[in-house]
């Protein structure tokens, strides 16, 4: 919970961390030169392959992951396309190849929560881990890939790419980089990306679907037509903005009713819209929503759909024996999580039922990136 207040101040501080700031804020400016001069002198090197990469400049939580999907989903069927990422909390070093055309090589220990999350719901999916992503991208050539996506690779001052900049839905309020704030890099670096999509080019939809369904058709699972109603995109963004830091306060807190009074009382219709989504095999008097995401606010939405919650630290390494406990002191059988929670979630035996967001790309959008390809492929 330590590391959740942490995040919670660094996008939204307290009179206390404002009082931190005589301390923090030299730091973050000693921290902010440090990153404009690694950018000044690092010089880009080119590969033989169109590199796309999706990043932003904020601590995670923009929607890299998805969009990451979305644009394999979009190109794969014509390049042969290849997922490179650090790899983050993994319990390996060095390049591993996690997926080749769909073909599952290691576990989420060795891939990381992240990387497992492409292999298993993206069909025919490829994906290297590598903390030296030069590397990564040498063994995508070497294995005869046309094109590589670097899922937080903006950072990568030493590749040429076309860099994507996603902006977070609710930005830190102050304009600092770590410690004091929430930019790992000064806001005025997205002038340094070749395309920040605006509201208009990406559309999203939820979907929930039981485990059961889902591992008959992994992998490409996010694929599957489900039952479920959709939670549009405009509903979960009339939640999300609705007071955004009354309700995570009641999230920190874990006072599930409190906080789902919140949302009712903040946008009732909406609230209805999840809560009577027509998932056919879950009732809430069973259900815990568990989750190990970067601003797990984020999942406030759903929280009228379970009894209780427990967040963790993003990418947090789930224990059995502390899960099966946590069922058991909520007297619930039944998960509800996230598709990166499932990875690792999934060979606990229990009953999952899993939340997936899906991305729809607008056409400029996909013409901007078709455009970059075109172009580094003549070259």
């Amino acid at each position: 919970m330590f590391k959740l207040l942490i995040e919670r101040n660094l996008y939204d501080p307290s009179p206390a961390w404002l009082a931190l700031g005589v301390i923090l804020a030299p730091l973050s400016l000693l921290y902010t030169l440090i990153v404009c001069l690694k950018r000044l002198f690092t010089k880009p090197q080119k590969f033989k392959i169109p590199i796309i990469s999706v990043g932003n400049l904020t601590l995670g939580g923009s929607g890299k992951t998805p969009l990451v999907r979305a644009l394999f989903k979009e190109f794969n069927g014509g390049l042969k396309t290849c997922i490179i990422l650090r790899g983050y909390g993994r319990k390996s070093r060095g390049l591993l190849e996690v997926a080749l055309d769909g073909r599952i090589l290691c576990d989420v220990g060795q891939s990381g929560d992240e990387a497992m999350e492409y292999a298993l719901f993206l069909r025919g999916a490829n994906v290297i881990v590598s903390e030296d992503r030069a590397a990564g991208i040498l063994r995508a050539q070497t294995l005869g890939f046309e094109l590589v996506i670097l899922d937080d690779g903006f950072s990568k001052f030493n590749i040429s790419k076309f860099d994507i900049l996603l902006r977070p839905q609710s930005a830190p309020k102050l304009p600092f980089c770590l410690p004091f704030a929430a930019y790992r890099y000064p806001p005025f670096f997205y002038k340094f990306a070749d395309f920040i999509p605006a509201q208009s080019d990406i559309s999203q939809s939820f979907k929930i679907i039981s485990a059961a369904d889902l591992q008959s058709k992994l992998n490409g699972a996010d694929e599957i037509s489900n039952p479920a109603d959709e939670i549009s995109n405009f509903a979960a963004d009339k939640i999300s903005d609705s007071n955004l830091n009354r309700a995570a306060d009641e999230i920190s807190d874990l006072n599930l009713n409190r906080a789902a009074d919140e949302i009712s009382n903040l946008n009732p219709a909406a609230a209805d819209k999840i809560s009577n989504s027509k998932e056919a095999n879950f009732e809430r008097s069973r259900t815990i929503l568990i989750s190990a995401i970067a601003k797990p606010w984020r999942l406030q939405a759903f929280l009228p759909l379970a009894k209780a919650h427990a967040f963790f630290p993003d990418h947090y390494d789930f224990k059995k024996e502390q899960i099966l406990e946590l069922l058991r002191r909520e007297d619930a059988e039944h998960i509800l999580c996230t598709a990166k929670d499932y990875v690792k979630l999934r060979d606990l035996g229990a009953e999952i039922s899993v939340i997936l967001l899906n991305l729809k790309l607008s056409e400029n959008f996909i013409r901007k990136i078709q455009n970059y390809i075109n172009q580094a492929m003549i070259k």
